[in-house]
């Protein structure tokens, strides 16, 4: 196990989760032209959830799972963020 949080802290080094949201939002954006609704309404939400299925991944997210001694997970906090597709635009498309 060890090995392995070892390459897990290197994935995560220099990465916070608010970029990792922030770039999926980004990409999100640019797309929204090419699905009809959204160009036309600029309403809409982009919405990212993140489940992480181990203790290092739970604790760059915020640490809000429980996990035993051994690491194992006991109850997973699912991570949930909401962004409009357009700035200053709702979530709800009408």
């Amino acid at each position: 196990m060890e090995k392995n949080i070892k390459s897990l802290t290197n994935l995560f080094i220099g990465i916070s989760y608010e970029d990792a949201i922030d770039e999926v939002v980004r990409a999100g954006r640019r797309a929204k032209n090419s699905i009809e609704t959204f160009a036309k309404s600029h309403n809409g939400c982009i919405l990212v959830m993140m489940v992480p299925l181990c203790q290092q991944a739970d604790t760059w997210l915020g640490g809000l799972s429980e996990f035993d001694d051994t690491g194992r997970a006991l109850d997973l906090h699912e991570y949930v963020f909401a962004r409009t597709i357009t700035p200053g635009g709702s979530h709800t498309i009408q």
